[in-house]
């Protein structure tokens, strides 16, 4: 007889929990209505406007007018959306005598992207907001000076957008 009670018990719970035999399925409220899973993010950088957006670039150009300063030979140690990070070489034209006739030097370099900032009008798709370049062996010497050891630049936030302001660095 107690077994009876507990059966129907059981039964009773499993049916007003909304548990279904015969593909048991579990119903609660507003379930109908939940989102859908969320996608990964994709994130990208920008470097030049008009150009697609890259992700894991082998280079990367800074001054898109000449590309007087790029990049190059860059290895991604981590990707994701918050933050990246590359080593890789500064290739710089000294426009000595001119920049029209100038001479690239490289220099060891590691960066760092971070920043993150949704782009319009593509849903799950991210790009970096900022640069940081730290040299980290010889540096290019300017008519102030040497170049400074760290350098942040802004990125472009979508593919015309070209705000390249340099903010303070440090020596």
């Amino acid at each position: 007889m107690k077994r009876a009670r507990l059966g129907a018990l059981v039964f009773s719970l499993l049916a007003a929990g909304g548990l279904i035999a015969g593909g048991i399925s579990l119903a609660l409220p507003g379930a109908a209505n939940a989102a859908p899973p969320a996608h990964p993010v994709k994130t990208v950088v920008y470097d030049c406007p008009g150009q697609p957006a890259l992700v894991k670039p082998r280079s990367f150009t800074v001054t898109c007018a000449d590309g007087g300063i790029q990049y190059e030979q860059l290895k991604w140690a981590s990707w994701t959306p918050g933050r990246a990070r590359a080593s890789g070489l500064l290739e710089e034209n000294d426009c000595t005598p001119n920049c029209a006739y100038g001479h690239f030097h490289t220099y060891p370099a590691t960066i760092v992207l971070s920043g993150n900032a949704a782009l319009k009008n593509h849903p799950g798709v991210h790009c970096y907001t900022e640069m940081t370049v730290t040299l980290t062996g010889a540096r290019p010497t300017y008519v102030h000076g040497l170049a400074p050891v760290t350098q942040i630049i802004s990125l472009p936030t979508s593919p015309g957008l070209f705000p390249r302001v340099q903010q303070p660095t440090t020596a």
